[in-house]
């Protein structure tokens, strides 16, 4: 039995001719002299064998029809993002915090933080056509490679009646539009992918309250009942509110909203202004860190996982052999907590997840995913195991490796919009990435802004029960064979069934 080996082009070859190969350049490069193997380290030997192997199978074994690895391809014109290249003319590599450009990224490359892993992170980035698939029937955008070596691919489309994948119009791009979740006033059921228990949130006006109210910083439970602690009390908001609703020694963010000290069921307050009040009403002895604990379980689905997977379920069910089950990072890491906490300041104003900081700072793009419950996956032995297909959406750091920026006041095209004689079609579409949420929760998902000077950005200011495009991304197994195509929308890569 011969084992098989793969070429530079993912062409497989049997041991037998792959050892013919080898005599063969073997014996060429004896003829060079003895001067050429003392002149080069033996890692460099092996790679310059591997290369003429490479080029000999190339050109003796490779034709049309032939398959070839979609892996391989993709990594075989990498260039390392933390270099100068072609298309990068800075010395440090890609600047994430810009738009990508011909001197800011355009091509394939390897993300630097990942070069000696087993299996890099290979991404596209710019304005590329060579990165278009067809598989399962429908069209696709290759991403990136995974770090378990699978291929991600955004949904892009029908093939259309010639075999191509070429857009005419922007909802092309998409299998719908929806929100994210109805707002139905409950903290992180409108960020979250999936979520638990609704506490619904009252947003009040507590400005125009003059009678005396008790705030406490603490409570406890007995008999049925809560009793304040560390109290404090007024009859005016406006003027004492930093008091009420400040962080440490300051925060007294629960009350019955009068002037007792008991209740059977108490107010906690987590955002709030000089005006208003946002608060959750809790019961049964539980206090605020038990209630969002609730609310973040994953039990219910989005609405947009709800489209995404009746989708899956109703177009492509039956290639899922041929799919990873992936991680879908839904990071629901609060870095301001406001008044989540008892010791948070609630007058910040806005529930701050991860990736605002993430940006604003320039951190570089990551993929991996901090908690266990955020990690969507269909097997609990990769993630939580709370999916039912292998199907998700991408991350904002995924539009940030394909050459997307925060709020930009310049038009940003990249692969993921598609072009129709020569003009873009722009379709907003969601991501998997919360951002924040602000008083009177209002709650914020990443999308691509459709504004008339900022085409293509990436902003956090959609409510989340608005509705746009929803775009599944997959994840090819690392064996993922294609036997024809160049990746171009009019001859896209056409994976094997």
């Amino acid at each position: 039995m011969f084992k098989r080996i793969n070429n530079s082009n993912g062409f497989a070859i049997s041991s037998l001719l792959y050892g013919m190969a080898l005599v063969a350049v073997l014996v060429v490069l004896l003829l060079v002299g003895t001067t050429y193997f003392t002149s080069v380290t033996t890692q460099e030997f092996v790679s310059r064998v591997e290369d003429e192997l490479n080029e000999y199978a190339d050109s003796h074994f490779y034709g049309q029809g032939c398959p070839k690895f979609l892996y391989d391809t993709i990594r075989s014109g990498a260039q390392l993002d933390n270099v100068a290249s072609e298309f990068v003319s800075s010395s440090t590599g890609i600047d994430f915090s810009k738009t990508s450009s011909d001197t800011n990224g355009k091509g394939v490359y390897k993300l630097a933080s990942t070069k000696d892993d087993m299996y890099p992170v290979f991404y596209y980035r710019g304005s590329v056509d060579n990165n278009n698939v067809k598989f399962a029937n429908f069209c696709w955008k290759i991403v990136r490679t995974t770090e378990t070596g699978g291929i991600k691919l955004l949904y892009n489309g029908r093939v259309n009646a010639s075999g191509q994948c070429v857009a005419t119009n922007a909802s092309d791009s998409v299998i719908g539009q929806g929100p994210f979740n109805t707002s139905d006033v409950s903290l992180f059921s409108g960020t979250s992918y999936m979520y638990g228990t609704k506490y619904n949130t009252t947003f009040t006006k507590m400005s125009s309250n003059s009678s005396n109210i008790v705030y406490g910083h603490g409570v406890t439970y007995s008999g049925g009942q809560y009793t304040l602690n560390n109290t404090i009390s007024t009859n005016s908001w406006a003027i004492d509110y930093k008091k009420i609703a400040g962080s440490g020694s300051l925060a007294h963010h629960y009350t019955c909203l009068n002037s007792s000290t008991k209740c059977t069921k108490v107010k906690y307050i987590y955002m709030a202004d000089q005006d208003y009040a946002s608060y959750i009403e809790l019961s049964g002895g539980e206090e605020s860190s038990d209630a969002i604990n609730k609310m973040k379980e994953n039990i219910n689905d989005s609405q947009v996982k709800v489209m995404i997977d009746n989708w899956y379920r109703d177009n492509i069910n039956s290639y899922t052999e041929k799919l990873e089950d992936a991680i879908w990072c839904n990071d629901r890491r609060v870095i301001s907590d406001v008044g989540l906490s008892p010791n948070g300041d609630a007058t910040v104003g806005e529930v701050q997840y991860y990736i605002d900081k993430k940006i604003k700072d320039n951190e570089l793009p990551s993929f991996s995913c901090s908690s266990s419950d955020d990690c969507f996956s269909v097997s609990n032995e990769s993630g939580n195991g709370k999916l039912k297909y292998p199907v998700g959406l991408l991350t904002v750091d995924e539009l940030r490796i394909a050459g997307h920026s925060l709020n930009t006041d310049m038009f940003t095209n990249t692969y993921l919009f598609n072009t129709y004689n020569g003009n873009p079609l722009i379709m907003p579409f969601w991501t998997m990435t919360p951002s924040k949420q602000i008083l009177g929760n209002s709650n914020y998902g990443f999308i691509y802004n459709n504004g008339s000077t900022s085409v293509g950005s990436i902003t956090s200011n959609p409510f989340s029960d608005e509705g746009y495009g929803v775009r599944p991304a997959i994840v090819l197994k690392h064996s993922a064979i294609y036997y024809d195509g160049d990746g171009s929308t009019t001859n896209p890569y056409v994976i094997s069934d």
